[in-house]
């Protein structure tokens, strides 16, 4: 004889206690039935089969999850162009940085030399003003012969010296008013540590030009950093929102910053 099993806490063939009606065959099959029906993934899909669940998704409920996964490989591509744009330029940034920093050392030396030539151009002309000074006294004598001041010369004149006061006497300053007042005027006089001097401050200049404008490249990829970093925000916080017209609009946003700064990214020089 088959005992009757029933339930009188979960209805009629529940689990518990024995009912009228139902047999034990039955009430398993019935719980095995049930027990089936509770194992569901997070869609409502049954493991192993189809559930009723499946059967009430509607067409709208379906159209928005497809919006959903969308939205997420939409944002996810962003962001891995985003990592990459990021990562470039901060790597440019650094390299256009130290670029300038070898610039700055190149010119601070050059500068160190230019200064080192120009004390020894300032020593040089000092003598020969010495020089020159004692023989515009022997000169203005009307007693000295002329053999005495070419003696003068050949002593102790440099050679810069005695071009640039026979190219002036040869203009007979005593007679001619247009003549220069000293012969350090001409362009016969000539110091080599004077154009070494000037050669390396115009080295030097140069080096700062360059320096400026590596630090002005690099301050660009700096910003550029910053913008696609920005980007990364509005397409991680996209990905965070439950509803699609926030998701979309913070997308949108952050596929337009992206654009701009591809298009800036594009004109920018390469180190």
């Amino acid at each position: 004889m088959e005992i009757p099993w029933g339930c009188d806490g979960y209805g009629k063939g529940g689990l518990g206690w024995p009912q009228v009606g139902v047999t034990k065959h039955g009430w398993e099959a019935n719980m095995r039935s049930r027990l089936f029906e509770i194992k569901v993934n997070g869609r409502g899909k049954r493991i192993g089969g189809e559930t009723h669940m499946d059967k009430e998704e509607t067409p709208d409920k379906q159209g928005e999850r497809e919006k959903s996964e969308w939205l997420e490989v939409c944002s996810a591509i962003l962001m891995s162009f985003a990592v990459i744009a990021t990562a470039w330029c901060s790597y440019q940034a650094a390299r256009w940085s130290s670029r300038a920093s070898v610039a700055f050392a190149k010119s601070n030396s050059s500068r160190s030399f230019a200064v080192v030539s120009a004390d020894e151009a300032d020593r040089k002309m000092i003598l020969d003003v010495d020089t020159f000074l004692d023989f515009v006294e022997l000169y203005d004598n009307p007693s000295i012969a002329r053999e005495a001041l070419e003696s003068f010369k050949d002593h102790y004149f440099t050679d810069r010296l005695r071009r640039a006061v026979d190219a002036w006497t040869a203009l007979d300053p005593r007679n001619n008013p247009d003549a220069p007042r000293n012969p350090f005027e001409l362009p016969d006089y000539v110091v080599d540590s004077d154009i070494q001097a000037r050669a390396y401050f115009n080295l030097a200049d140069g080096y700062s030009t360059e320096a400026r404008d590596y630090i002005r490249q690099s301050n660009d990829y700096t910003l550029l950093t910053v913008l696609f970093a920005v980007v990364l925000f509005f397409a991680g916080v996209s990905a965070k929102y439950k509803r699609h017209a926030p998701a979309a609009i913070n997308l949108i946003i952050g596929s337009l910053i992206f654009y701009v700064s591809l298009l800036a990214l594009c004109f920018q020089s390469v180190y």
